[in-house]
C-alpha cells in the first residue's frame, strides 16, 4: 500500500477502551505513516482539535467514560459540528450498532465500521478508504 502519500494526515483515535485504543494505535503507526494521536475522552481529543489540523478521526460512538463537554461519541460529533472556524475532518465511526446510511449521514459521519473489526483489516479498510475520500 501506498501510505507515503498520507503521510501529512493526522489520524485522531478516540476510545475509552484502552485495549481497543492502544491496539489501534499501534496498528496505525507500525502500518501506516499517519501521524497517529489517541485519546481515553471526548474532553482531550476536543482539546487537542482545537489546537491542531486534523484530517481524519476514528471515533467510538458509545463511550462509558463520561467526559465535561461531551459524554459520548454523539455528543462529540455535535460539538464538531458547530465548530465552524476550522475544517471538518473526515469521521468514521466505530460502533456495535448497525447503523442506517440515512443514520450516518444525520449524525454528520464520513463512513461508519463495526467495532466487532477484524485488527488485521482494518488498515486496509483505512486504505481503502482514504483512496476514495482523498484521491
Amino acid at each position: 500500500m501506498g501510505w507515503e502519500k498520507y503521510k501529512e494526515i493526522s489520524l485522531v483515535i478516540v476510545d475509552d477502551d484502552s485495549f481497543t485504543r492502544e491496539l489501534l494505535t499501534t496498528i496505525f503507526k507500525q502500518k501506516t505513516q499517519l501521524n497517529v494521536y489517541s485519546f481515553s475522552n471526548t474532553d482531550d481529543a476536543l482539546n487537542f482539535l482545537k489546537k491542531s489540523k486534523v484530517e481524519l478521526i476514528l471515533l467510538d460512538f458509545s463511550m462509558i467514560e463520561s467526559s465535561l463537554l461531551a459524554d459520548d461519541g454523539q455528543e462529540f460529533l455535535e460539538i464538531i459540528k458547530l465548530d465552524k472556524e476550522k475544517e471538518r475532518p473526515l469521521i468514521i465511526l466505530m460502533t456495535i450498532e448497525r447503523l442506517t446510511k440515512n443514520r450516518i449521514k444525520e449524525l454528520g459521519v464520513d463512513y461508519s465500521i463495526s467495532k466487532l473489526f477484524d485488527f488485521g483489516n482494518i488498515v486496509s479498510e483505512m486504505y481503502a478508504y482514504l483512496e476514495e475520500k482523498v484521491n
